[in-house]
């Protein structure tokens, strides 16, 4: 991301955008732990078959969606505020879930991306 909504330093700027920490304010407790289910806004063969499935966050800080990177986005997710919680372009696939603890399907693909790595390094 470009830039933290809270602090005066700058991201990486890999990704257009924003990285900010959920408000509590709003009564949702921070850091965000527990399962949510995705909103896929875009084909990601990492995310076929997940749909409406619950995946597992534990986090304080969300990246923000906006016009400057939607093109990323492959799914978001809802928790007091809207957050992207996926993102691909091209073959660049990115989560901010843990999909070692997501269980399901989505465990089989990223054991099975885990293995690739291993075994091509």
């Amino acid at each position: 991301m470009d830039k933290y909504a809270c602090e005066s330093v700058k991201g990486l700027g890999l990704i257009p955008g924003t990285v900010g920490r959920f408000d509590s304010s709003n009564g949702f407790r921070v850091p965000h732990i527990g399962w949510n289910a995705l909103q896929i806004t875009k084909d990601s063969e990492i995310l076929d078959d997940v749909g409406n499935h619950h995946v597992y966050f534990v986090h304080s800080y969300r990246a923000v969606p906006s016009d400057d990177n939607k093109e990323w986005i492959s799914s978001t997710c809802d928790y007091g505020d809207k957050f992207i919680a996926s993102i691909r372009r091209g073959n660049v696939h990115a989560v901010q879930f843990h999909p070692e603890k997501s269980g399901g399907k989505f465990y089989l693909r990223y054991r099975s991306l885990e293995l690739f790595w291993y075994f091509s390094c």
